[in-house]
């Protein structure tokens, strides 16, 4: 399955169980503590959220190493996780690492929704 076909699949799976709409404030909060609040806008639609999410993640690692870096950390992304990664073009490492933050966020929306 592609990176994209991933990435509309976890945020299907978001709005299925209806947690699209905390999915994206979870988002929200998650970029704005690591002072990235106005680099991220997701818009509305599944396409939209995944198309941009990948494409903040790339011009932050191409432009900005640090915050990348502290948004994983705020995200809670696991380091080990991330260095596990295979060597890739820097497209395909925003695709993976999209995957990832989406993958945390949901949970932690889902987990507190059971609450």
């Amino acid at each position: 399955m592609s990176l994209n076909l991933v990435i509309q699949s976890i945020l299907q799976e978001a709005k299925d169980q209806g947690h699209f709409n905390g999915l994206i404030k979870q988002l929200h909060k998650d970029f704005l503590r690591a002072g990235l609040g106005s680099d991220l806008d997701l818009g509305t639609t599944i396409h939209s959220v995944g198309r941009n999410i990948v494409a903040t993640i790339y011009a932050l690692i191409v432009s900005d190493f640090e915050r990348y870096l502290s948004l994983l950390y705020v995200i809670d992304i696991d380091e080990s996780v991330v260095k596990a990664l295979p060597v890739q073009r820097v497209h395909e490492l925003a695709h993976n690492i999209s995957v990832l933050i989406l993958h945390r966020e949901l949970k932690k929306v889902t987990l507190k929704n059971s609450s």
